[in-house]
C-alpha cells in the first residue's frame, strides 16, 4: 500500500557562509561513514536521515555557492572525529 508522505524544510538563509542543523541530542542520531571493499559506507539511523535531509535541503536552495562545504562529524557530536565532508561543487564533477 502507497502512503503519500511529504518533507518540509523551512529556514532562515543565513548567508553563503554560514549553515546550521538541529539535531535530536545524542544518543538519538546515530551516523558513521566506513569503508568496507574500498567504498565509503554511511550508516544511518532514520532521526539521522532527517538531519541529513535538512542539511540538503539548505545547500540545494539556499544562498551557498559552489566551494561552500561543511563538516560533520561522527553522529553529529561536535566532540567525535570527522565522518563527512560535504562540498557544493559547480557540478556533479570534481
Amino acid at each position: 500500500m502507497e502512503t503519500k508522505l511529504r518533507f518540509e524544510c523551512e529556514f532562515e538563509d543565513q548567508g553563503p557562509t554560514q549553515i546550521t542543523y538541529e539535531i535530536s541530542g545524542y544518543p538519538t542520531d546515530k551516523a558513521k561513514l566506513v569503508i568496507e571493499d574500498q567504498t565509503p559506507v554511511l550508516y544511518v539511523n532514520k532521526s539521522a536521515c532527517h538531519v541529513l535531509a535538512e542539511i540538503f535541503a539548505k545547500l540545494a536552495i539556499g544562498a551557498y555557492k559552489p566551494g561552500f562545504h561543511i563538516h560533520l562529524k561522527e553522529n553529529f557530536d561536535s566532540d567525535d572525529k570527522e565522518m563527512l565532508r560535504i562540498v557544493l561543487a559547480p557540478d556533479a564533477t570534481t
